[in-house]
């Protein structure tokens, strides 16, 4: 098992608060620890987000993540799937 990311829940990007991303990655990261003795991911996936902040890859490398990823599916492939 992976974990991607490791917040307590996914970031509500449309109207982001830097207070409130970091206390999410922290009570997530924290929760992995304690509970399940995995160390704090440094991979970053924000799936089927609507949106981001230009700052959001900066305040993720702040936090220590090596890389971050984003993206909708496209609706190209949306498409292939109803074939």
């Amino acid at each position: 098992m992976e974990f991607l990311l490791g917040g307590w829940v996914a970031n509500d990007e449309a109207c982001p608060v830097f207070e409130e991303i970091i206390a999410n990655i922290m009570v997530g990261h924290d929760f992995l620890k304690r509970e399940i003795g995995v160390a704090a991911p440094k991979v970053a996936w924000l799936v089927d987000s609507f949106g981001h902040s230009s700052a959001t890859p900066d305040l993720f490398k702040r936090m220590g993540f090596e890389s971050l990823f984003f993206s909708r599916i496209s609706d190209d492939l949306k498409d292939l799937r109803k074939t």
